[in-house]
């Protein structure tokens, strides 16, 4: 029976592979759930139950109702994009009309912002083959050529039924470690719900002005070998990227580094693009890894001073007891 099962059924290898990246993305638009802590309250008890009981029936329709109801007037928002949703607030994200067509299909690039090292793309999604599809539409791109060296450049996106078709949006980080100040990113659609096809573009997007301050804090772990080097911080529109290169032993590569990092009053930056390994080169015997985590969301005069705790994930080791180096602080003003 074992052989006979192992020999006849048919596992749908790329359909598994596929519900497991719109698992994924889904949970990454859903964000993190807060947890609320609990008290115990005797006098409100039978009141919540109460509430409790009448809830069951009614925020899952009118959660499920209120999620297809567009955000007027704020394409980012709709995403839940941060970044975006502030420059657009301010009138700095660049309106583009670039439209390609393939197997009955358009796609139109509708906006674009690059703001220190963030990037935001929308686009549109028209077409008369479009009508009949589930309103939880998606597509597969790649972006930066799909480069496998770059994390993310081939990825899923889930789109957002309007009254003309579909909308949808891309965000993602520069992956070099110079910036230019006007950057052509290439674009290639490959799939829109169930049609394969091929929908290219060349996004021109300029950059906003930013300010990066030079930083020369160095932090070291002598028994592992490890050692990080603290080099930039840009500080853009509404986004913040901090530049360091980690230093670990060759027979380490795989290592880790990542940033927890707190404002001035001590509350912990979420939001955070971390773990993005720009270039890796070997010297001797020791790699050398540029790494940048960007902030998606404006500290701009809200905040004086950031509070960072490099951390590093060891090859072998727990992943979730990383090795803590020294914290440093970074004034902004």
């Amino acid at each position: 029976m074992k052989d006979k099962l192992n020999r006849d059924i048919d596992v749908p290898e790329a359909d598994v592979h596929l519900a497991i990246r719109k698992g994924i993305q889904r949970a990454k638009a859903e964000g993190p759930v807060k947890k609320k802590s609990r008290k115990s309250y005797k006098i409100f008890f039978s009141v919540a139950a109460a509430c409790l009981l009448a809830l069951t029936f009614f925020i899952n329709p009118v959660a499920k109702a209120l999620a297809n109801v567009p955000i007027i007037g704020s394409v980012y928002s709709q995403f839940n994009d941060l970044v975006g949703r502030d420059l657009e607030g301010r009138d700095l994200v660049t309106a583009l009309d670039e439209l390609a067509e393939a197997e009955d299909i358009q796609i139109k690039i509708t906006s674009g912002y690059y703001d220190g090292a963030m990037i935001g793309i929308t686009f549109d999604v028209t077409g008369e083959d479009l009508t009949d599809e589930s309103e939880e539409m998606d597509g597969f791109y790649e972006i930066f050529n799909g480069d496998e060296e770059i994390a993310d450049s081939q990825e899923l996106v889930y789109l957002q039924k309007n009254e003309k078709g579909y909308s949808g949006h891309i965000r993602h980080y520069y992956p070099a470690t110079d910036l230019p100040e006007g950057a052509e990113i290439p674009l290639a659609f490959k799939r829109i719900g169930k049609h394969e096809g091929n929908w290219e573009f060349d996004v021109a997007i300029k950059q906003l002005p930013y300010k990066e301050v030079a930083l020369t804090e160095e932090r070291i772990d002598e028994e592992h070998q490890i050692m990080i080097e603290f080099e930039s911080i840009m500080i853009g529109e509404a986004s913040v990227a901090i530049d360091y290169t980690a230093t670990f032993p060759k027979n380490q590569e795989n290592n880790q580094a990542s940033l927890a990092i707190f404002d001035d009053n001590g509350n912990e930056i979420y939001g955070l693009i971390d773990g993005i390994d720009l270039e890796k080169t070997v010297d001797g015997d020791s790699v050398i890894v540029k790494n940048r985590t960007i902030i998606t969301d404006s500290i701009e005069g809200t905040i004086n001073s950031l509070t960072i705790h490099p951390k590093v994930r060891i090859i072998g080791k727990d992943p979730n007891q990383p090795l803590e180096l020294g914290v440093l602080q970074i004034p902004l003003k």
